[in-house]
């Protein structure tokens, strides 16, 4: 990815500053986030000045969308004595007093001779693999100075942050970015004849034979096919590094020793998927840690994850077979992020990555009421879609379902689970169920004569996730949701219901996110219903006062309670 340096920190910025020496780099670009924050000399120094603290706000994107930033597009590098410069490498020290110049001079000189420490490099090219022990001839490239304010803007004493961020240089490699892209037509045709991503397509696929031959004898469905692809190519694990290029090693290597980068893990999706007779094509995404693709600016430099997407019968899927826990056509939230680039002949098309799908969960509760006030009977969670995905994602993380029933009681004060079943753990393309039969105090409390209950007991939605007054970033959900919870309370003998609360309903205008609230009295069971349906991922800042309002809704009428009085007693005015 590109060199990146922000303007922006958790803490307030008194002064920041940028200054890049252009004798190292050949030709580069420097494209600027929020460049009105920022002044800019002739001589390519940045600085920024009383520079608020970033404040993350929940459910956004990245934070790279919005601190004020510089980014150095690295187009070609110059080669000086053998050496190349091609890699970027920040040291930090915090909490330097002022006036204590000797420990600054102390500090920046332990820094020099930590970077000047000889290196070994593990160079991977072309398929060959070399050891090299470098010193670096380094030279201070990069140089930012931040001034913070003290918790005392009074005080003498600061705190200083010193970033000397540097190009380190070792034997002359060739550069995967060697050329100034004018357009994305130019980058794909570049992708395609490239011996690590587009020249792949056109190899032999032989060693993957025998999965093709079983897949056509099971099925002539072309999304049953395309399924059974998918969990084929999740026989190779990804080794967590993210790359729209292959490995050095071939496929054919990677597929025999089970384990590959996210770029190796789908060219072979791609390519088993054509043997089977399916449309796919490779497609280039940037991760959403690493902020939105700018899409003024063509660039390698801006992509690093490759998917697959897949055309069957007219309608696209996109695919990444680097987790065992995900359906076919759903993707990690790490790779949700606006569009990605096709990787396909004669076609320059960026397509969509917003989810198709939502993430659903219905809960069930019936439960009645004792005389002791505990509530007893059982809760069922059903998952689908990405909600199953991200329960699957629990459950993997935890040592074993005694750990998961303990973290529920945990975060549940009151409730007390005597059994714990979990349906379909296994099954991805199925949605998955927790069975839970449980003891709940606490859901109902006295006051006199009347009972107070609270319907939503362990669903009840207490922390709102927007609590400032404005918003300033959109609200990003990543998918849609719509989570249905339904509860049946059964009434105590000798009580009767006194009051329950109104029924709700909101809704946008165009329906991108609806909220439901119906209480309703049968026989002598209490059947209340709350269904939230947010039918988009993204809500831009114009609309938070809306989703606010909702979501203000929402918590208000879910601490509602009902209340039961006995028989003998008349209806109370509350």
């Amino acid at each position: 990815m590109n060199p990146y340096w922000k303007f922006q920190e958790s803490v307030p910025l008194e002064w920041s500053e940028l200054k890049v020496n252009n004798y190292l780099l050949n030709k580069y670009k420097i494209h600027l986030k929020s460049e009105d924050s920022l002044y800019r000399s002739e001589n390519n120094r940045f600085i920024s000045k009383n520079m608020p603290a970033f404040r993350p706000e929940p459910l956004i994107n990245s934070e790279r969308n919005y601190i004020p930033s510089v980014t150095f597009d690295i187009t070609s590098f110059i080669e000086e004595l053998g050496y190349k410069s091609i890699q970027m490498k920040s040291i930090e020290h915090y909490n330097i007093r002022q006036n204590q110049q000797e420990e600054r001079a102390r500090l920046k000189n332990d820094m020099l001779q930590k970077m000047n420490a000889p290196v070994k490099w593990n160079v991977y090219f072309d398929g060959k693999h070399s050891t090299y022990t470098v010193k670096p001839n380094y030279q201070l490239n990069y140089e930012f100075v931040s001034r913070l304010y003290g918790s005392d803007q009074s005080s003498s004493i600061s705190s200083d942050i010193w970033r000397y961020s540097d190009i380190e240089r070792f034997p002359t490699l060739k550069s995967h970015y060697t050329e100034d892209y004018n357009s994305w037509k130019s980058l794909v045709n570049y992708c395609l004849n490239d011996k690590r991503l587009g020249l792949h397509l056109q190899d032999s696929c032989n060693y993957l034979k025998d999965i093709k031959n079983n897949i056509d004898s099971l099925t002539t469905d072309p999304f049953e096919k395309s399924q059974l692809a998918f969990n084929a190519i999740k026989a190779v694990n990804w080794n967590g590094i993210n790359s729209i290029f292959s490995s050095p090693s071939s496929l054919k290597n990677i597929w025999q020793q089970k384990s590959g980068n996210s770029a190796d893990v789908n060219l072979l999706l791609v390519k088993l998927l054509n043997a089977i007779g399916i449309d796919a094509y490779p497609l280039l995404i940037r991760t959403r840690d690493k902020g939105l693709i700018d899409l003024s600016q063509p660039s390698l430099n801006q992509l690093n994850y490759l998917v697959a997407h897949i055309v069957i019968n007219n309608k696209s899927y996109i695919a990444d077979a680097t987790d065992t826990k995900l359906a076919f056509g759903l993707l990690p939230s790490r790779c949700i992020n606006q569009v990605g680039l096709m990787i396909k002949e004669r076609i320059t098309s960026f397509i969509s990555l917003t989810p198709e799908f939502k993430g659903m969960e219905y809960s069930k509760m019936d439960l009645m009421l004792n005389k002791d006030l505990s509530l007893s009977g059982t809760i069922v969670n059903t998952m689908k879609s990405y909600a199953a995905y991200n329960f699957r994602c629990l459950l993997e993380q935890s040592e074993s379902d005694s750990s998961v029933i303990s973290m529920l009681e945990y975060e549940n004060p009151g409730l007390k689970i005597k059994d714990y079943n979990i349906e379909n753990r296994d099954n991805i393309n199925n949605a998955i169920s927790e069975k839970i039969s449980a003891n709940i105090s606490g859901g109902a409390k006295r006051i006199n004569d009347s009972i107070f209950i609270n319907p939503f007991l362990i669903k009840q939605q207490k922390d709102h996730p927007f609590k400032a007054k404005e918003r300033s970033c959109p609200i990003d959900f990543v998918c849609g949701q719509n989570n249905l919870i339904v509860s049946s309370i059964e009434i105590p003998e000798g009580y009767r219901v006194s009051k329950i609360p109104d029924n709700l309903f909101r809704r946008f205008d165009d329906n991108s996110i609806i909220l439901k609230i119906q209480y309703q009295l049968v026989g002598c069971k209490i059947m209340t219903t709350c269904n939230l349906s947010i039918n988009k991922p993204i809500f831009q800042p114009e609309e938070y006062d809306g989703l606010k309002s909702v979501f203000d809704c929402l918590i208000e009428k879910q601490a509602e309670s009902i209340v039961l009085i006995p028989n003998k007693v008349r209806n109370l005015k509350l």
